[in-house]
């Protein structure tokens, strides 16, 4: 919600009633047209059409009468005799019509004897829309007499939704006998716009239409020559057959081709104004062939253009709102600058503007309603300035004349009968594609806090993440939001007046809700004895609604150590809370044991009250270590409790986090986004570390002109937000040929995405793949990740690779436990356990994307290149890219030293585990050991490192009594993490959220007695 100012200087600042009208406030009724148009309307979608209207496609004519019937060829009355078998039918009308109406049963093609109808191909509109192509499937067969008509119960319309009305007199179109022998060579049988045309006010395409199939490889830029006062046209693209429906790869159609001057961003590019445009076919030396061989002769077809054409650019007025949207703000503010409009050319005398707007209506959320204003333009203007006042945007009855939903506005010019084609306005000027408005009226309003549909909780909120990153849901996309604590002393950038954009939204299908994350407020830890910390909430959507007040609440941080004082001799205050709602956990048991070299002794015990909160006293010396057993739970355990605050997160007993799953579809473009053949893979933030990626299926074609392939299901955590990316990379290419832009070829991100039930499948999540990332804009497109050596040679307790090591490319996120992977990594072995490892990542998350700058995501992103060996050990490093020296140092296995594997322990024992991370690298080190019996109970436990002068490990197990471990085989797993840790205030349910190397080891098993 930035301000966004753009170098226009507006003309005219109020809106001209037209010549003609005798009233000025029919201009604001919107009677000031031709036809209907104006406030009234329709029963069924208001506006001016009977039936729902169609969003205008740039470059398409538009008029606010009904649309008629201008020729066809061949024409009434048998006008065209000794036609070729393969002449196409062509129906040109008097605007661009609306393609859904234009349909097979719309017209009626008739053997002229017996009146049996000849099926034909579904009916093609060209010419920016006001020409119909019919095609026989089969070519007719010689000597026959055949009819065209419209079917008595045609709906073609206009798109306006304007039907077109067709007497039972005026039925017949066209009428001609077919004579192959005596149809002579090929010709030309149609050309758009029409040859001799002299009032033509621009176009943004060219068809010419032959009586039969042409050789296309002859139909090219030498024989189809197009020149403006006889000069190359400053876009002149090549013919191209027309197709038989908008689906690359569907059948060319050789009869007819098609020119269409557009930029590379698929806008319009016009032929000029007062200009006479020729088109040369068949020219000498370059003849245009028919499929048996037969030379066109040559064939010259003109017509001129007028002194106006459409407008050069469209776009909101200059103001503070946001640039592709119409709010509150905009809508009830009449002198607000609606619409800035540029012109090519200085206008002439006589012009005024058509504005089109087209929106959903408010009588029927299925329909498209369509209005049309008309504005005056004095004479040599290079630009207009609209006021909301002149949209008129309520009608008679002070009602909103649209409903809040997608919102275009196509806008031409007008002199007496004569129009351009439509420029449609563009809601992102700064990037090179057209994005339609979006007509909002309605603030949205806050369902609840939390990541958990249809929970109601406002005023609470509680997050086992660093700082403050609010997730919650509304009722509709929120855009922008601000969150200060503490009255203001944090907040998350700019003002309730000048908010933020979100770090992510979406919309959950299934729920209905709309979440959303917020970007993060710096505001440290929580202290988890207090009652919280004070939030204040201002909530807007894309088009500027904003919530009335700020919503108020608390909130808490959960999963931690600290903030508080060193525990020796102290008391330890501890809340047990549930590992997935954090709701506290009664009867929970607490110990408190102290541990010296290895010597552990009991100090004390409580009870969890209802608040899940007990307090033990803390070691007099050595290490204090912090054990929970809770009725049917894991048991927790904490050794070296670091300060006198402390949360024990436990699970229950015989779930695995890991519980859940994903599956979907990843639908890509045929012609934008063709990934197939490629190293296709998608990433879930909720995948475990093991994998991080899981394979897409094969791409298939489809009938709806796309290509879709299938993934999962995939295993995840249960209870988290996620998001998942699509993932695209070329690994064919040569160590000395690569580059980010050649490897990762395709990127597309859906996030978020709402939490998985425990034991549940959130199945056909769809995820659009987008197109190739070199055609994306420049912030987007893949980044560099320079060659990083890795070398595993003699890391302890790493035996030999299973394979080349797994490389990605994540960063930190807004609201998410697991990282977001933004791309990918390639090795290139150079020698035994050597890899050089290169790689790109989207710009999205880059210092100069969209999620990188917003703070939705960290931009100083790590990689992340992980190995196996043949026994399960892993290790993997994940240095920061903007900081790791070109240089992945993996740290050693953390390897079960005792007990010994197949051996036993006592009731109270010592896990010993090789210290992995060594003091002069600078990093914090912390491993969990965790044990399973074979009644499926788990007891986890957590340790920070020590110095190397203490030697490896010592995770104590202390004997609790009958409430520990069932007696039999237990396993030991354990794992350990190097990175930037805080002891104070210490998030351990969040550690992999920053780490900079892990390992792990399958461990060993011992038996209990």
């Amino acid at each position: 919600m930035r301000t966004s100012l753009r170098p226009l200087a507006p003309l005219l600042v109020l809106a001209l009633p037209l010549a003609g009208c005798d009233d000025p406030s029919c201009l604001f009724s919107g009677t000031c047209v031709d036809g209907a148009g104006g406030s009234g309307g329709n029963d069924f979608v208001g506006g001016l059409g009977e039936v729902s209207a169609t969003f205008a496609p740039e470059g398409s004519v538009v008029t606010p009468a009904a649309p008629t019937l201008v020729s066809s060829f061949p024409g009434p009355a048998a006008s065209v005799v000794d036609a070729h078998p393969e002449l196409p039918i062509f129906i040109q009308f008097s605007e661009s019509l609306a393609p859904d109406t234009v349909t097979e049963s719309a017209f009626e093609l008739l053997e002229g004897t017996t009146l049996q109808p000849i099926p034909t191909l579904n009916p093609i509109l060209a010419g920016d829309g006001h020409v119909v192509v019919l095609f026989p499937i089969n070519p007719l067969p010689d000597g026959g007499r055949f009819l065209l008509q419209f079917a008595q119960d045609q709906a073609i319309a206009d798109l306006n939704g304007q039907l077109l009305q067709v007497e039972e007199a005026d039925r017949l179109i066209a009428d001609w006998v077919v004579n192959e022998m005596a149809a002579g060579p090929p010709s030309v049988a149609f050309a758009y716009p029409n040859d001799g045309e002299t009032r033509l006010a621009g176009t943004s395409e060219i068809v010419i239409g032959f009586d039969r199939r042409m050789d296309t490889s002859t139909v090219d830029d030498s024989s189809f020559v197009v020149q403006v006062d006889g000069l190359q046209p400053p876009v002149d693209p090549a013919p191209v057959p027309l197709s038989a429906a908008d689906i690359p790869g569907a059948p060319a159609l050789p009869q007819v081709f098609r020119w269409i001057p557009r930029d590379p961003d698929g806008r319009l590019v016009g032929v000029g104004t007062n200009t006479t445009v020729t088109i040369d076919l068949s020219p000498d030396g370059a003849p245009i062939l028919s499929e048996s061989g037969d030379a066109v002769p040559v064939t010259e077809t003109l017509f001129n253009t007028i002194q106006f054409s459409a407008p050069s650019v469209v776009v909101k007025g200059a103001g503070d709102g946001p640039t592709d949207a119409f709010g509150r703000a905009d809508v009830f503010s009449p002198s607000s600058n609606a619409l800035e409009i540029s012109f090519a050319e200085a206008t002439p005398d006589g012009v005024s503007v058509e504005i089109y707007l087209f929106g959903t209506s408010p009588s029927n959320p299925d329909a498209i309603r369509s209005l049309v204003r008309s504005v005056n333009v004095a004479e040599g203007s290079n630009s207009l300035t609209v006021l909301t006042s002149a949209l008129d945007l309520f009608d008679n009855s002070g009602g909103l004349q649209f409903a809040d939903g997608p919102f275009r506005i196509a806008v031409g010019l007008r002199r007496n009968l004569l129009r351009s084609g439509v420029r449609l306005f563009d809601g992102v000027p700064s990037t090179p594609a057209q994005e339609d408005a979006v007509f909002d009226t309605t603030p949205p309003m806050l369902l609840g806090l939390g990541s958990v549909t249809g929970t109601a909780e406002v005023a609470r909120f509680e997050t086992d993440l660093p700082d403050l990153a609010l997730v919650g849901r509304a009722t509709e996309d929120v855009a922008f939001a601000y969150v200060e604590t503490d009255g203001g002393t944090f907040n998350n950038g700019g003002s309730a007046a000048d908010p933020p954009p979100v770090a992510f939204s979406g919309l959950d299908g299934e729920s209905g809700e709309f979440f959303f994350v917020t970007t993060p407020v710096p505001t440290g830890t929580v202290d988890p004895g207090s009652l919280g910390r004070r939030y204040e909430l201002f909530l807007f959507d894309r088009a500027g609604n904003g919530t009335a007040a700020g919503i108020t609440g608390a909130f808490f941080h959960v999963g931690i150590v600290g903030p508080g004082s060193a525990p020796t001799g102290a008391p330890i205050d501890v809340r047990v809370l549930d590992s997935r709602t954090y709701a506290p956990v009664s009867g929970a048991t607490v110990f408190s044991h102290q541990e010296v070299g290895g010597a552990v002794t009991f100090v004390a015990s409580a009870t969890s009250g209802a608040d899940g909160r007990a307090t033990v006293a803390g070691a007099a010396t050595g290490s204090t270590i912090v054990t929970v057993d809770a009725p049917g739970r894991d048991l927790f355990s904490f050794h070296g409790v670091s300060r006198d605050a402390l949360d024990a997160l436990v699970e229950s007993t015989g779930t695995d986090p890991i519980d859940a799953a994903i599956s979907g579809t990843v639908r890509s473009s045929l012609t934008l986004g063709n990934f197939v053949g490629l190293n296709n893979v998608v990433a879930d933030s909720r995948f475990t570390r093991e994998r991080r990626v899981d394979t897409v299926g094969t791409f298939t074609p489809t009938q709806a002109a796309d290509l879709r392939a299938t993934y999962g299901p995939s295993t995840l955590r249960s209870g988290r937000l996620g998001s998942i990316s699509f993932i695209a990379t070329d690994d064919t290419l040569p160590l000395p040929a690569f580059l980010a832009a050649g490897y990762l070829r395709g990127f597309a991100l859906r996030s978020p995405l709402a939490p998985v039930g425990r034991g549940g499948e959130d199945m056909g999540v769809r995820i659009e793949a987008g197109e190739f990332l070199l055609l994306a804009p420049m912030d987007e497109q893949a980044i560099d990740v320079p060659a990083h050596a890795l070398d595993v040679t003699g890391v302890p307790g790493f035996g030999t690779a299973t394979g080349d090591p797994l490389a990605t490319v994540e960063a930190r996120a807004a609201g998410h436990l697991g990282p977001i992977v933004f791309g990918r990594g390639l090795p290139f072995s150079v020698a035994a356990d050597q890899w050089a490892v290169l790689g790109g990542y989207s710009g999205l998350a880059g210092p100069a994307g969209r999620l990188g700058q917003s703070g939705a995501v960290d931009p100083d992103v790590h990689l992340h290149v992980s190995l196996l060996d043949g026994d399960g050990n892993e290790i993997a490093a994940r240095p920061r890219v903007g900081s790791s020296g070109n240089v992945l140092a993996p740290i050693g296995v953390p390897t079960v030293l005792a007990p010994a594997a197949g051996g036993s322990a006592g009731p109270g024992f010592n896990v010993v585990v090789a210290d992995r991370v060594s003091d002069a690298s600078g990093l914090e080190g912390v491993t969990r050991v965790q044990l399973a019996d074979s009644a499926g109970r788990r007891w986890t436990a957590w340790r920070f490192d020590t110095s190397d002068a203490a030697g490896d490990l010592v995770v104590s197990f202390p004997d609790i009594g009958s409430a520990g471990l069932e007696s039999g085989v237990v396993r030991v797993e354990a794992e350990t993490w190097a990175g930037p840790f805080d002891r104070g205030e210490f998030f351990y349910s969040s550690v992999e959220r920053s780490y900079e190397a892990y390992a792990r080891t399958p461990g060993i098993s011992f038996t209990l007695p």
